[in-house]
Protein backbone atom coordinates (compact mmCIF):
# COMPACT_ATOMS: atom_id res chain seq x y z
CA UNK A 1 0.00 0.00 0.00
CA UNK A 2 1.52 3.29 -0.71
CA UNK A 3 0.78 7.21 0.84
CA UNK A 4 -1.61 7.86 -1.87
CA UNK A 5 -3.60 4.48 -1.91
CA UNK A 6 -3.95 5.01 1.92
CA UNK A 7 -4.86 8.73 1.40
CA UNK A 8 -7.54 7.38 -0.86
CA UNK A 9 -8.89 4.50 1.80
CA UNK A 10 -8.60 6.81 4.84
CA UNK A 11 -11.78 6.53 5.59
CA UNK A 12 -12.74 3.03 5.38
CA UNK A 13 -9.16 2.37 7.33
CA UNK A 14 -10.53 4.59 10.19
CA UNK A 15 -14.11 3.06 10.35
CA UNK A 16 -12.48 -0.55 10.65
CA UNK A 17 -10.46 0.57 13.12
CA UNK A 18 -13.40 2.23 15.09
CA UNK A 19 -15.17 -1.05 14.73
CA UNK A 20 -12.44 -3.30 16.31
CA UNK A 21 -11.67 -0.83 18.88
CA UNK A 22 -15.38 -0.54 19.81
CA UNK A 23 -15.69 -4.25 20.34
CA UNK A 24 -13.15 -4.19 22.50
CA UNK A 25 -14.09 -1.46 24.44
CA UNK A 26 -17.80 -2.71 24.77
CA UNK A 27 -16.46 -6.80 25.35
CA UNK A 28 -14.39 -5.37 28.00
CA UNK A 29 -16.12 -2.07 29.39
CA UNK A 30 -20.07 -3.10 29.94
CA UNK A 31 -21.11 -4.43 26.88
CA UNK A 32 -25.04 -3.74 26.80
CA UNK A 33 -24.66 -0.57 28.83
CA UNK A 34 -22.84 0.65 26.31
CA UNK A 35 -25.03 0.36 23.77
CA UNK A 36 -26.55 4.20 23.84
CA UNK A 37 -22.68 5.23 23.66
CA UNK A 38 -21.55 3.64 21.11
CA UNK A 39 -24.83 4.51 18.94
CA UNK A 40 -23.77 8.11 19.38
CA UNK A 41 -20.52 7.71 18.63
CA UNK A 42 -20.90 5.61 15.95
CA UNK A 43 -23.22 8.28 14.47
CA UNK A 44 -20.92 10.88 15.45
CA UNK A 45 -18.27 9.52 13.42
CA UNK A 46 -20.36 8.99 10.49
CA UNK A 47 -21.08 12.75 10.36
CA UNK A 48 -17.86 13.08 10.79
CA UNK A 49 -16.70 11.22 8.04
CA UNK A 50 -19.39 12.65 5.55
CA UNK A 51 -18.26 16.10 6.24
CA UNK A 52 -14.63 14.90 5.41
CA UNK A 53 -15.76 12.96 2.38
CA UNK A 54 -17.67 15.81 1.13
CA UNK A 55 -14.64 18.67 1.90
CA UNK A 56 -11.90 16.71 -0.13
CA UNK A 57 -10.50 18.42 -2.71
CA UNK A 58 -8.80 16.81 -5.61
CA UNK A 59 -10.19 15.57 -9.08
CA UNK A 60 -10.78 11.62 -9.22
CA UNK A 61 -8.14 8.88 -8.04
CA UNK A 62 -7.58 5.65 -8.22
CA UNK A 63 -6.01 2.88 -5.58
CA UNK A 64 -4.48 -0.83 -5.40
CA UNK A 65 -4.13 -0.47 -9.39
CA UNK A 66 -7.73 0.82 -10.64
CA UNK A 67 -9.36 -1.84 -8.03
CA UNK A 68 -11.08 1.36 -6.13
CA UNK A 69 -12.08 4.35 -7.32
CA UNK A 70 -12.21 7.96 -5.38
CA UNK A 71 -14.36 9.88 -7.73
CA UNK A 72 -17.13 12.84 -7.40
CA UNK A 73 -19.56 10.11 -7.23
CA UNK A 74 -18.45 7.70 -5.11
CA UNK A 75 -17.62 10.37 -2.58
CA UNK A 76 -21.44 11.58 -2.99
CA UNK A 77 -22.95 7.90 -2.98
CA UNK A 78 -20.34 7.68 0.15
CA UNK A 79 -21.81 10.83 1.86
CA UNK A 80 -25.31 9.55 1.31
CA UNK A 81 -24.21 6.48 2.87
CA UNK A 82 -23.33 7.84 5.92
CA UNK A 83 -25.52 10.52 6.60
CA UNK A 84 -28.08 8.04 6.05
CA UNK A 85 -26.34 5.36 8.19
CA UNK A 86 -26.24 7.98 11.30
CA UNK A 87 -29.88 9.25 11.02
CA UNK A 88 -30.85 4.90 10.93
CA UNK A 89 -28.97 4.92 13.96
CA UNK A 90 -30.27 7.67 16.28
CA UNK A 91 -33.64 7.69 14.96
CA UNK A 92 -33.99 3.11 15.80
CA UNK A 93 -32.60 4.01 19.44
CA UNK A 94 -35.91 4.32 20.93
CA UNK A 95 -37.93 0.87 18.99
CA UNK A 96 -34.26 -0.75 20.30
CA UNK A 97 -34.68 0.34 23.45
CA UNK A 98 -38.75 -1.16 22.91
CA UNK A 99 -37.89 -4.16 22.00
CA UNK A 100 -34.76 -5.37 24.36
CA UNK A 101 -32.97 -5.17 21.66
CA UNK A 102 -30.62 -2.42 22.39
CA UNK A 103 -27.22 -4.60 21.88
CA UNK A 104 -23.38 -2.70 21.86
CA UNK A 105 -22.87 -4.83 19.09
CA UNK A 106 -25.70 -3.29 17.07
CA UNK A 107 -23.84 -0.12 15.76
CA UNK A 108 -20.45 -2.00 15.29
CA UNK A 109 -22.58 -4.37 12.97
CA UNK A 110 -23.70 -1.65 11.37
CA UNK A 111 -20.07 -0.06 10.92
CA UNK A 112 -19.02 -3.08 9.28
CA UNK A 113 -22.16 -2.90 6.63
CA UNK A 114 -21.25 0.54 6.26
CA UNK A 115 -17.71 0.07 5.35
CA UNK A 116 -18.86 -2.89 2.57
CA UNK A 117 -21.29 -0.07 1.24
CA UNK A 118 -18.57 2.17 0.76
CA UNK A 119 -16.24 -0.56 -0.75
CA UNK A 120 -19.10 -1.39 -3.42
CA UNK A 121 -19.66 2.57 -4.63
CA UNK A 122 -15.72 2.67 -4.92
CA UNK A 123 -14.96 -0.60 -6.68
CA UNK A 124 -13.03 -0.48 -9.84
CA UNK A 125 -13.57 -4.32 -10.76
CA UNK A 126 -16.20 -7.42 -9.48
CA UNK A 127 -13.40 -8.35 -7.07
CA UNK A 128 -13.51 -5.47 -5.13
CA UNK A 129 -17.02 -5.23 -5.71
CA UNK A 130 -17.84 -8.09 -4.33
CA UNK A 131 -15.26 -8.04 -1.82
CA UNK A 132 -17.67 -5.17 -0.40
CA UNK A 133 -20.65 -7.07 -0.97
CA UNK A 134 -19.43 -9.91 1.55
CA UNK A 135 -18.71 -7.66 4.23
CA UNK A 136 -22.09 -5.90 3.84
CA UNK A 137 -24.06 -9.23 3.66
CA UNK A 138 -22.09 -10.73 7.10
CA UNK A 139 -22.96 -7.51 8.80
CA UNK A 140 -26.50 -7.67 7.97
CA UNK A 141 -27.37 -11.53 8.77
CA UNK A 142 -25.82 -11.42 12.00
CA UNK A 143 -28.32 -8.61 12.99
CA UNK A 144 -31.01 -10.30 12.01
CA UNK A 145 -29.99 -13.09 14.66
CA UNK A 146 -29.25 -10.61 17.32
CA UNK A 147 -31.82 -11.46 19.62
CA UNK A 148 -30.36 -14.04 21.09
CA UNK A 149 -33.29 -15.35 23.25
CA UNK A 150 -35.52 -15.42 20.42
CA UNK A 151 -35.78 -18.78 18.48
CA UNK A 152 -37.70 -16.51 15.60
CA UNK A 153 -34.33 -14.10 15.36
CA UNK A 154 -32.44 -17.17 15.52
CA UNK A 155 -34.29 -18.61 12.38
CA UNK A 156 -33.94 -15.72 10.83
CA UNK A 157 -30.92 -15.30 10.58
CA UNK A 158 -29.81 -19.55 9.82
CA UNK A 159 -31.93 -19.14 6.93
CA UNK A 160 -30.08 -15.74 5.87
CA UNK A 161 -27.10 -17.56 6.50
CA UNK A 162 -28.11 -20.85 4.70
CA UNK A 163 -28.99 -19.27 1.52
CA UNK A 164 -26.72 -16.33 1.19
CA UNK A 165 -23.62 -18.86 2.09
CA UNK A 166 -24.24 -21.46 -0.89
CA UNK A 167 -25.10 -18.10 -2.89
CA UNK A 168 -21.59 -16.06 -2.40
CA UNK A 169 -20.11 -19.40 -3.08
CA UNK A 170 -21.26 -19.90 -5.98
CA UNK A 171 -21.19 -15.91 -7.04
CA UNK A 172 -17.40 -15.86 -5.99
CA UNK A 173 -16.70 -18.66 -8.32
CA UNK A 174 -18.83 -16.59 -11.04
CA UNK A 175 -16.22 -13.55 -10.54
CA UNK A 176 -13.46 -15.78 -10.79
CA UNK A 177 -14.05 -17.20 -13.79
CA UNK A 178 -15.04 -13.36 -14.98
CA UNK A 179 -11.72 -12.43 -14.21
CA UNK A 180 -10.16 -14.90 -16.31
CA UNK A 181 -11.34 -13.29 -18.97
CA UNK A 182 -9.75 -9.59 -19.40
CA UNK A 183 -13.18 -8.43 -20.61
CA UNK A 184 -14.27 -7.69 -16.82
CA UNK A 185 -11.03 -5.93 -16.55
CA UNK A 186 -10.59 -3.93 -19.13
CA UNK A 187 -13.73 -3.66 -21.77
CA UNK A 188 -11.75 -2.28 -25.24
CA UNK A 189 -8.52 -3.08 -26.75
CA UNK A 190 -5.61 -0.50 -26.68
CA UNK A 191 -6.58 0.44 -30.14
CA UNK A 192 -9.90 1.12 -28.71
CA UNK A 193 -12.19 -1.91 -30.09
CA UNK A 194 -14.79 -3.41 -27.97
CA UNK A 195 -13.40 -7.10 -26.64
CA UNK A 196 -15.32 -10.03 -27.66
CA UNK A 197 -17.12 -12.66 -24.64
CA UNK A 198 -14.99 -15.30 -23.71
CA UNK A 199 -15.91 -18.56 -22.97
CA UNK A 200 -15.10 -17.78 -19.38
CA UNK A 201 -17.38 -15.29 -19.13
CA UNK A 202 -20.16 -17.24 -20.67
CA UNK A 203 -19.83 -19.62 -17.91
CA UNK A 204 -19.30 -17.08 -14.99
CA UNK A 205 -22.32 -14.59 -15.70
CA UNK A 206 -24.34 -16.73 -14.74
CA UNK A 207 -22.63 -18.47 -11.34
CA UNK A 208 -22.42 -14.49 -10.78
CA UNK A 209 -26.10 -13.65 -11.29
CA UNK A 210 -27.28 -16.40 -8.77
CA UNK A 211 -24.72 -15.06 -6.18
CA UNK A 212 -26.18 -12.05 -6.56
CA UNK A 213 -29.76 -13.10 -6.30
CA UNK A 214 -29.16 -15.37 -3.69
CA UNK A 215 -28.09 -12.41 -1.34
CA UNK A 216 -31.67 -10.95 -1.62
CA UNK A 217 -33.77 -14.25 -1.64
CA UNK A 218 -33.91 -14.43 2.30
CA UNK A 219 -35.17 -11.07 2.49
CA UNK A 220 -38.92 -12.19 1.87
CA UNK A 221 -38.51 -14.83 4.28
CA UNK A 222 -37.43 -12.66 7.29
CA UNK A 223 -40.02 -10.96 8.89
CA UNK A 224 -39.49 -7.89 11.05
CA UNK A 225 -42.58 -8.46 12.85
CA UNK A 226 -41.74 -11.60 14.32
CA UNK A 227 -38.08 -11.08 15.70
Amino acid sequence: MTGVDFQILLPEILLAVYALVALMFGVYGGKDKLAGLLTWATAGLFVALALLIALRDGVGATAFGGMFVDDAFARFAKVVVLVSAAGVLVMAQDYMARRDLARFEYPILATLSVIGMMVMVSAGDLMALYMGLELQSLALYVMAAMRRDSVKSTEAGLKWGAVVGPAAVRGFAGVRLCWDDRLCRDRFDPDGRPRAFGPAVRSGVPDLGHGLQGFGSPLPHVDPGRL
